[in-house]
């Protein structure tokens, strides 16, 4: 650079091209230098990280009493994972079991659907007979009131007779009627069956005859399929008569279904004995001055007691 000196004490320099590239490559230089040095600097730092290798290239042999201590520690851990292998397949058999359970309630619940299917089916069928049940009861009660009131007509025309009947009822004559409990009273004698059942069985063999007077009219047992049922039939010309509360209830009941409902105090309960029976009688009297007399299963008359 060259300073030229100028009007007044001014100095002027002029630059020429050598000098420009020689300032410049003297600042490259520089720049490199620095570069150089900065990583020769951090070169330096790594090599002093680095650990120091020693010269023997022997492996460090590890002591008996370190490998037994990692021995045990490699046996605790295998019998740790032992227990956790044994609880993890317990678990896995609960679980088993438990999917097991569920898949048998969700198969009970789908056969529960179908039986409550079913069950509405059959609900609805019922619900379909009820309908024709109420039907057919709605027409059967109409029957039924219809009936009842025929039967009201009916019960209404039999108390008429029946009052006709209490004013016309005259007593039969001595010739008629024998009371045999009345007649007997008289000489100290009392006749009467062994018990309901007796009656009953001479009746169904047809060696006695029970009847049922009311008014003038009469009515006798017959046996039908088993079952005793009263027939209208003539005034016997000769009976025995018997007293109310002697007379069995099935035969009572029977006159009721299929007579009529008259009280005691309307009807006359009696029996016709086989002439068998009345020469028993007759003799017992003759030899005896009083007792009394129980008409046995098999028809035969016997003197229970002798009153002295």
């Amino acid at each position: 650079m060259t300073f030229l000196q100028g009007k007044k004490g001014y100095l002027l320099s002029l630059n020429t091209p050598a000098t420009d590239e020689a300032d410049a490559l003297q600042a490259d230089v520089m720049r490199f230098m620095a570069i150089l040095g900065f990583c020769l600097l951090v070169i330096f730092s790594l090599v002093q990280t680095l650990p120091v290798q020693k010269s023997d290239p022997r492996p460090d042999l590890v002591s008996t009493e370190t490998l037994t201590n990692q021995i045990k520690a490699l046996k605790n851990e295998i019998m740790d994972l032992k227990q956790k292998t044994q609880a993890i397949a317990s678990i896995a058999v609960t679980i088993h079991k438990d999917l097991t359970k569920q898949k048998q309630i969700i198969q009970r619940i789908d056969d529960s659907k179908q039986e409550l299917k079913k069950s509405e089916a059959r609900l609805n069928s019922l619900k379909l007979e009820i309908r024709e049940n109420q039907r057919a009861l709605s027409m059967i009660q109409q029957d039924a009131d219809k009936e009842k009131q025929n039967l009201d007509k009916i019960k209404a025309e039999l108390d008429k007779i029946k009052q006709s009947l209490s004013q016309s009822d005259e007593k039969p004559s001595d010739n008629e009627v024998s009371d045999v409990e009345s007649d007997t009273k008289e000489v100290g004698f009392s006749l009467h069956f062994k018990n309901d059942e007796t009656l009953t069985r001479l009746v169904r063999q047809k060696k006695v005859t029970f009847y049922g007077i009311a008014g003038k009219k009469a009515w006798k047992v017959l046996y039908v399929k088993g079952t005793p049922v009263f027939k209208l039939t003539p005034i016997p010309t000769k009976y025995y008569e018997m007293m109310p509360s002697t007379v069995p209830s099935l035969f009572s009941m029977a006159f009721s279904r299929n007579v009529a409902a008259f009280g005691d105090h309307t009807v006359k309960w009696g029996v016709t004995l086989p002439e068998s029976v009345g020469k028993q009688i007759a003799g017992i009297m003759e030899n005896h001055k009083n007792g009394d007399m129980v008409i046995d299963d098999a028809g035969g008359v016997l003197l229970e007691r002798i009153q002295k």
